[in-house]
């Protein structure tokens, strides 16, 4: 697709150039904006469909995530209203929830990883 839009662009900067002659001044100018347009346009057709895509992929993903997640505000509540060690027991009882989600996470992956060489 680059090569048929420097086809394009390049031929009808060369038929603009030739018809402005001797005017230096501007079929520089000519020549330059027409390199310049040309090269942006390439950029947006060739990266837009791809920028779209990735905002588009992570505003659904963020939505996915505040769906299936519960708001953290309630436990920052908590955190901000005790400030003596009360707080400690609670942190160890969500870090120890969080170690075992990783456990079975890494369960998980590592059945996958040995089905897939199992394949191969």
């Amino acid at each position: 697709m680059c090569i048929y839009n420097a086809v394009v662009f390049g031929t009808v900067t060369i038929i603009i150039v030739t018809v402005l002659g001797n005017q230096a001044t501007a079929r520089y100018g000519i020549k330059t904006g027409c390199l310049i347009f040309a090269t942006t346009f390439t950029q947006i057709i060739l990266f837009a469909p791809k920028m779209f895509a990735y905002y588009t992929n992570k505003v659904a993903q963020n939505e996915a995530n505040t769906a299936d997640q519960p708001t953290t505000s309630a436990h920052q509540q908590q955190m901000i209203a005790c400030a003596d060690n009360s707080c400690i027991a609670h942190e160890l009882r969500v870090a120890k929830n969080i170690i075992a989600v990783l456990q079975s996470q890494k369960t998980a992956l590592e059945t996958t990883v040995r089905a897939y060489e199992e394949k191969n």
